[in-house]
This record gives C-alpha cells, structure tokens and sequence, in this order.
C-alpha cells in the first residue's frame, strides 16, 4: 500500500504531465513553469480527488453501515441498528477503508466528508435560558 506521501507526489507528477501534454496540443511543447502552473489550476480547481472517487464508489450496504460507524458507533451497535451480522459489519469497514485508501476510521471518516459521502449538519448551541 502506498503512503499518502508517495500518493501526492505520484498525483503531483500526473498533473504536471497532463499539463504539458495540453501545451504541446496547443502548439507549446516548451513551456515555462509559471504557464505550467496556470494549467494545472485551470484544470484541478473544479475537480475534487477524482481517482479516489472513481475507485471509491460506495455500495449501499457499505454506505449504511459507514453512516452508522461514523456515528461513533461500535461495530457490535452498528450490527444491531442495521439488523446484520457484526461480521459483516466488520467486513464492509474493511472494504470502506480500501475504497477510501484509508488506514482508520476516522481517516475514512474525514475522506468520506471530503467526498460527500457523509453530510456535516452545523449544529448551533441551542439558547440559554
């Protein structure tokens, strides 16, 4: 498995590729690093981690149970709130973990915000009386 280190250098270098491929179609085959840089932008900015996206598509049954486990619940509660085995319980978490190129839960956890997988509801303090 890579290191998330090796990930972004690798992420990094695609990018940098893509974006000379672009100059060279667009009759630039040398060019400077500021247009380099311009390109990458114009190309990235809009778009989230989409080789994580594409590799990370969910099921239902894994999308229920990561709800549940982001929750904070154990795998013996997510067992019994989603009527499944804790087996399977413990087997989606590890399929989650793959998908979300994740070490932990909470590392999944925050890659599943990123992706839009796990909603953030704000909670406001409520009134003091």
């Amino acid at each position: 498995m890579t290191t998330q280190k090796e990930h972004k250098r690798a992420r990094k270098t695609a990018k940098r590729s893509l974006a000379r491929k672009i100059c060279a179609y667009l009759d630039n085959p040398n060019p400077n690093p500021d247009q380099l840089w311009l390109i990458e932008k114009i190309l990235f900015s809009f778009m989230i981690n989409t080789d994580l996206l594409m590799a990370s598509e969910l099921t239902d049954h894994e999308l229920g149970c990561f709800r549940v486990t982001a929750l904070g619940c154990s795998v013996r509660k997510t067992a019994e709130v989603l009527k499944i085995s804790p087996k399977t319980v413990d087997y989606y978490r590890q399929i989650i973990l793959q998908k979300l190129d994740s070490g932990n839960m909470l590392e999944a956890v925050a890659q599943g915000i990123k992706l839009g997988y796990l909603p953030i509801k704000v909670l406001e303090k409520p009134d003091e009386a």
